[in-house]
């Protein structure tokens, strides 16, 4: 039995209400189209601007790492072969520093290429310490004997190519000339992972430790346990971040800068810190027993990856972040806005057509796209703010005349601009965004719930709830 036309016409009338949220939310999943797109655009905009960083950091100065600073010495040993004759073999032993001191202080740059910035530094670095000589009996080298005066320093003072000055290295207060030994840059011991086309990103803890400069220790008159002190002074440019490797019994590392946002990286948080509106100081200190380390060995054994400390110098704020943050609300956004137009139709004798919804939504969307654009000029504050401007006036001047009134177009504009600075809210308080979007949209949901409560939804236009004559 096929149903009469004005049956057919009651279901329509007892569900229509529910058929348009239908309509709308299908919507609302469509206009996620170009919100995917503006978010492919601010994926390619942050790849650009960090292939700037590298362009940049290529010519001046890459993350550098001052590493190891190591003493090795070699000993004659003799031993036999199967036929009992006596051959002499080289032995080495190796040693890193019984007290370690860096005190260093980074000077910070901002250069631009085009609209992007590249935060540099030139770090210089004083280093002190001393070694305690090693005793081949204490390394099981029975009647093996030191040839002192064949021992050498051995350092990695970051990329040698990103040296500002030539290092000037004192031991036992005499200077010697450091010579590259061709060692390539050690990398993290953690796995690493490409990503934005060839860029990688390692969780920055450990570092194997790696040989860059050498030069001959004075000979000096030398006995097991005796110490040799040294001094070693070193300035680099650098990029982003600074990284120490504290391999010493005992190490302490004071630095310093004039860039007032930093990031503690490594395995190794600061013993004391100082923020200022104009800088840091921070402090470290680090015990051998921290590395489970050996202070001296003997052989070719190569040394085990070693954590790190240092610090990064972080962007105030990252306009690329807080856009991709903001868009992961879009959805959210666009169906709170059509939920507004849709209680507008509800309490009005005005029903919106599907396309005068998407041109909303669309508005919605251009949001973000101008929030990014702007950003790269001013700062993401207030691009934010210029693009919620114009979109709020853009919404209300279109709503004052698909809803026929310059004051129900107000009370929207004032809605919408409520909600652009609900967003701005979230995207602040980091730690309470979740806490403080749950319970702003419960409070929505409440008061959309309170407001039409007394609305008869099985009607397809219901009766209006504000009486009157419609303005100009």
């Amino acid at each position: 039995m096929q149903p009469t036309p004005s049956a057919s016409l009651s279901m329509l009338q007892r569900f229509g209400g529910f058929f348009r949220l239908g309509f709308l939310a299908l919507l609302a999943l469509v206009l996620l189209v170009p919100v995917t797109m503006v978010q492919s655009m601010v994926n390619e905009r942050e790849m650009r601007s960090k292939s700037v960083i590298k362009e940049v950091s290529e010519k001046w100065g890459q993350e550098q790492t001052m590493g190891a600073i190591r003493l090795d010495v070699p000993c004659t040993t003799v031993e036999k072969d199967t036929s009992g004759r006596e051959y002499a073999v080289t032995v080495w032993m190796h040693a890193w520093p019984e007290v370690l001191n860096v005190n260093g202080k980074l000077e910070s740059e901002v250069r631009k290429r085009g609209i992007f910035r590249v935060p540099l530094y030139l770090a210089g670095l004083d280093v002190a310490g001393e070694f305690k000589l090693p005793d081949p009996a204490a390394l099981g080298l029975k009647g093996a004997v030191p040839r002192w005066e064949e021992a050498q320093i051995n350092l990695d003072g970051g990329d040698i190519q990103a040296l500002a000055r030539t290092p000037v290295l004192e031991v036992g207060g005499k200077t010697i000339e450091l010579v590259p030994t061709g060692a390539s840059h050690p990398r993290s011991s953690d796995d690493e992972t490409m990503r934005n086309g060839g860029a990688y990103e390692t969780d920055r803890t450990t570092r194997m430790p790696a040989i860059r400069l050498a030069g001959p220790v004075p000979q000096v008159a030398a006995r097991p346990g005796q110490s040799l002190p040294f001094r070693l002074q070193l300035s680099l440019r650098g990029q982003g971040s600074l990284s120490i490797l504290p391999l010493a019994r005992s190490t302490n590392v004071s630095l310093s800068s004039d860039w007032a946002s930093p990031s503690f990286e490594g395995r190794f948080l600061p013993a004391t810190r100082n923020l200022r509106a104009d800088g840091f100081d921070a402090t470290w200190s680090v015990s051998s027993l921290n590395l489970d380390v050996p202070m001296h060995w003997e052989g070719d054994r190569a040394p085990e990856a070693v954590s790190i400390l240092g610090l990064r110098m972080l962007q105030p704020v990252d306009n690329y972040d807080c856009t991709e943050r903001s868009l992961k609300y879009a959805f959210l956004f666009v169906v709170l806005t059509f939920l507004a137009f849709f209680l507008f139709e509800t309490f009005l004798d005005k029903i919106l057509h599907p396309v005068q919804y998407a041109l909303i939504g669309l508005a919605n969307c251009l949001f973000y796209l101008l929030t990014l654009a702007i950003s790269e000029h001013v700062g993401f504050d207030i691009a934010y703010w210029i693009a919620a401007g114009g979109t709020t006036i853009l919404i209300s001047g279109y709503a004052a005349s698909a809803l026929s009134g310059w004051l129900r177009a107000a009370i929207l504009g004032a809605g919408t601009l409520g909600l652009y600075g609900f967003l701005f809210t979230l995207l602040k308080a980091e730690d309470w965004s979740l806490l403080m979007g749950a319970c702003g949209l419960f409070l929505i949901l409440g008061f959309t719930m309170w407001i039409t409560r007394k609305v008869d939804w099985s009607r397809s236009r219901p009766a209006p709830l504000i009486a009157g004559p419609q303005e100009d």
